[in-house]
């Protein structure tokens, strides 16, 4: 190669590199070579606010909807079983025979009450046992008992206390100490049915059920009388023992006069 052609082809490439640099600078910074903005993903604070917003108010309606859905669930069940209450009530009330025009309570009345007290259980299947012949039998046996140990507070306090049983004082009673709204719901339900049939039969069912509490209202203050509190004795354990001291009386009067107890204890 000549020496004037390696001349040329060295000042041509000189040209052509320079001409490549100048294209390259004009390139960058023409401004509509940029990425044009709308290619960019937009993800502004506000819109994902209102999103998570939108979220969290979907959430907390679907709580709100299950929570509805649910008290609604709850209040179905609760009549549910008021209603199969009321019918193992009217069932154990049809079932049983109960004298309805007595006018005070008695050995017979607080038997035919806690006779229909187990009868209504067993209906709601919370007595088991497999022989109907024997489970009436065991129930009419622990009704007898039951009776006689309600006469035997009535006869104790009476000779312990000068108490008289008395209807009116007894239903004050049963009204001021709310005794009735803080009972279980099967033992309303069978009040309120028998309520339903017989104002009778409604208070010969509260006498099975309070009386105890109501004779031990009307004693306990004679009986403090007769009984000093012990030294570091709280007034809850001295009403206490006072309570076990009047129950063992009616335990031994009954002993007494049915030695028999005392065997089937055995």
């Amino acid at each position: 190669m000549t020496k004037r052609k390696k001349i040329y082809l060295l000042t041509g490439g000189a040209i052509f590199l320079a001409l490549s640099i100048t294209m390259l600078v004009l390139y960058m910074n023409d401004p509509y070579t940029e990425v044009p903005q709308s290619a960019i993903p937009e993800t502004s604070r506000e819109p994902l606010e209102e999103d998570v917003a939108s979220a969290a108010g979907d959430s907390i309606n679907i709580d709100s909807e299950e929570e509805a859905a649910g008290q609604s669930a709850a209040e179905g069940s609760n009549e549910s079983d008021e209603e199969e209450l009321r019918k193992a009530a009217r069932e154990a009330i049809n079932g049983v025979s109960l004298s309805r025009s007595t006018s005070d309570p008695s050995e017979q009345t607080f038997y035919e009450h806690s006779y229909l007290n187990q009868y209504y259980s067993n209906i709601l299947g919370e007595h088991q046992i497999e022989e109907e012949a024997n489970n009436d039998s065991a129930m009419r046996e622990e009704a007898k008992w039951v009776a006689k140990e309600l006469v035997a507070w009535i006869n104790i306090a009476a000779e312990k206390t000068q108490f008289a049983y008395s209807e009116t004082e007894f239903l004050e009673y049963v009204e001021n100490e709310h005794l009735l709204q803080e009972d279980d719901s099967r033992t309303i339900a069978l009040l309120n049915e028998l309520k339903s049939d017989s104002e009778s039969l409604y208070i010969r069912h509260l006498e099975f059920q309070y009386l105890k509490s109501f004779i031990w209202s009307k004693t306990q203050e004679q009986l403090k009388q007769e009984n000093e509190q012990r030294d570091g004795e709280t007034e809850e354990d001295y009403l206490y023992r006072l309570y076990l001291a009047f129950e063992d009386e009616v335990m031994s009067s009954l002993l007494e006069s049915y030695p028999e107890l005392s065997q089937s204890e055995g």
